[in-house]
């Protein structure tokens, strides 16, 4: 793998699939627990914590 510059990346690919950071984000910001072996993948599964994963996700899409 030939690495290229990140502008030329960019240009050759413009849509990239990124981590984000969201079990950071959750932690630290979102008052909300995680599931200590599960960690945010329960979330979809009650109201108040799908909205908090919905809101970061839409932060990243715009």
């Amino acid at each position: 793998m030939n690495p290229i510059p990140f502008a030329e990346f960019l240009e050759r690919f413009p849509c990239i699939l990124g981590e984000g950071a969201i079990i950071e984000r959750l932690r630290r910001n979102g008052g909300l627990d995680l599931d200590p072996y599960l960690v945010n993948s329960a979330f979809i599964y009650e109201g108040e914590k799908r909205a908090a994963l919905e809101a970061i996700y839409r932060q990243y899409w715009t």
